[in-house]
């Protein structure tokens, strides 16, 4: 009968655990006011059409697909494995001061991104110069 208890309780604690998780992911796409139904594939497609370029790199992430970094904010270049707050600080600062990175070799060059960083990174970005 002990056993029978301890998986009810955690059978209802999961299910509280989704319905909360439901609820959040209903409010946000309500927020975002994105139609509930819509595809990856037409999310990209309408980007310009309103969306910022940060949510763009976002979706791009979370999509699995590369993020370009040369229009990425702060808070996009976080998402990738490996960079923080200071680093992404970083690579905002070497991008104001020498324009478009276009390359895995001038991205080596901000302090803090060597070879391992940089092969870590060469599948997550892209570099295309607006």
């Amino acid at each position: 009968m002990n056993k029978d208890r301890r998986m009810l309780v955690l059978f209802l604690l999961f299910s509280l655990l989704i319905i909360h998780d439901l609820g959040a992911y209903r409010k946000a796409r309500h927020a975002s006011s994105v139609p509930e139904h819509t595809e990856p594939h037409v999310l990209l497609q309408q980007q310009g059409q309103g969306s910022s370029k940060s949510s763009d790199q976002r979706l791009h992430y979370f999509l699995g697909q590369p993020m370009d970094i040369n229009l990425a904010t702060s808070r996009d270049l976080e998402l990738l494995a490996g960079i923080g707050p200071g680093l992404a600080r970083k690579i905002l600062e070497f991008r104001a001061q020498h324009g478009c990175i276009h390359n895995m070799t001038e991205l080596q060059q901000v302090p803090g991104i060597g070879k391992k960083m940089s092969r870590r990174l060469a599948s997550q970005l892209r570099f295309d110069c607006p």
